[in-house]
């Protein structure tokens, strides 16, 4: 089973044009990387990486099944990369679910 790793992950976003201070909305698939050292957090920081802290990564969460959306608590049903992605420390999220 070949793994790729967060330098072929950068490489990838580097060749698609990404750089340092660029602002991107994701939208992921884990399946589409293949299998990934280090999983989804790997994504995820190699994302960061790229773009730098002047950069911004959005990443869609909505998608909940919740009632009422709790932008602290609901759950989003657009997979790994999403759900890991707005429980960082760091991340913020809109308190509106589609915006």
């Amino acid at each position: 089973m070949t793994y790729v790793n967060k330098s072929d992950i950068l490489i990838g976003l580097k060749k698609i044009g990404l750089q340092k201070g660029d602002h991107v909305i994701v939208h992921s698939a884990m399946g589409s990387f293949g299998k990934v050292r280090g999983g989804v957090k790997t994504i995820i920081d190699t994302l960061l990486d790229a773009v730098g802290t002047k950069g911004t990564i959005m990443v869609p969460t909505f998608g909940s099944s919740d009632d009422v959306f709790d932008a602290k608590q609901s759950e989003t049903g657009l997979g790994a990369v999403p759900s890991a992605f707005w429980k960082r420390k760091e991340a913020v999220r809109s308190r509106h679910p589609l915006a």
